[in-house]
């Protein structure tokens, strides 16, 4: 009994340390363009990276962890048959616990790439919440990702 109740304190905890962690790494600076004619000068177009968007996050984030392959899977395919019955209980059902299963992963896997998977999670449960608001786990983890977005520069990610 300890053990489960302890689980969703020590996820948020490894989120935020996480996200705070990254928050805290100064940015790198860009290499130097060594190429013979540029006198050593960097690209116009070096610098900081633009702002990724939530979905664009999620685009790439079975790049950044292949393990989530089958959970894409899922989500496409309850996506898919979401748009076939768009007014199904069941067929909503599947597609928000596809969502959230596939959100949840990634943001537990989030370590491994937190800039992409934290913003897919945000990502997904919000799908989950456009088709069903009151969805409870799909609330609480998106409440926890927000809440220490909140505490970063740039806020909550769009």
């Amino acid at each position: 009994m300890l053990k489960i109740a302890l689980k969703p304190i020590f996820t948020a905890a490894l989120l935020a340390l996480t996200l705070n962690a990254l928050a805290q790494q100064k940015p790198s600076a860009p290499p130097k363009d060594k190429s013979p004619h540029s006198g050593g000068m960097q690209a116009p177009f070096a610098g900081k990276a633009p702002k990724m968007t939530v979905e664009q996050a999620l685009q790439q984030a079975v790049k950044s962890d292949e393990t989530l392959a089958p959970l894409e899977k899922a989500f496409k395919a309850a996506e898919i048959n979401l748009k076939k019955k768009p007014k199904d209980a069941k067929t909503k059902k599947a597609y928000v616990d596809a969502c959230y299963q596939y959100g949840h992963q990634a943001m537990v896997n989030g370590s491994k790439q937190p800039r992409v998977l934290y913003r897919a999670s945000l990502a997904l449960y919000r799908r989950a919440l456009k088709v069903d608001p009151k969805h409870e786990p799909s609330l609480k983890d998106k409440q926890l990702i927000e809440d220490i977005y909140k505490t970063m520069p740039g806020g909550i990610p769009q």
